[in-house]
């Protein structure tokens, strides 16, 4: 891919206004992603452990590459090519930590998945499908 196919807008020729829903789209499953880090991810009798303490916090990192990379590429291709990259990255987070969290139970029995976990997996999933659709997205000819 050369240089210039990465700074032309993801709908060719497309006004910046026509990128607004769908960039509106990918920030809210950013969003989501954000606020799950911070809830509980896992629970162990009394005891509850927020994202943060753990694969949290990097999705809270990638979450800042993604969001930066959004309001900064104003629509071009390459800030879908980075929000794809993140997204997956983030979900690959999402679901190792949500497999751990399964296997830990199955060996103690009295782990439960927090709300947190479950709300970053609806985000990175959507995130990622939201920025696969962005990355693809072609403007309609004009009648």
């Amino acid at each position: 891919m050369s240089q210039t196919a990465l700074s032309e807008p993801v709908a060719g020729a497309a006004p910046l206004a026509a990128h607004r829903p769908l960039n509106a789209a990918v920030g809210t499953a950013i969003g989501a992603t954000a606020i799950g880090a911070f809830l509980p991810w896992a629970s162990v009798g009394s005891l509850s452990f927020n994202g943060t303490e753990g694969g949290g916090l990097l999705n809270l990192i990638l979450a800042g590459i993604g969001m930066t990379a959004l309001l900064v590429a104003r629509g071009r291709r390459w800030g879908m090519l980075l929000n794809v990259v993140t997204a997956a990255l983030a979900a690959l987070i999402v679901a190792v930590n949500l497999s751990d969290v399964e296997r830990f139970a199955d060996s103690i029995g009295t782990v439960s998945t927090g709300i947190g976990l479950w709300i970053s997996l609806v985000g990175t999933v959507a995130w990622l499908i939201v920025s696969v659709v962005g990355l693809f997205r072609r403007r309609r000819p004009s009648a």
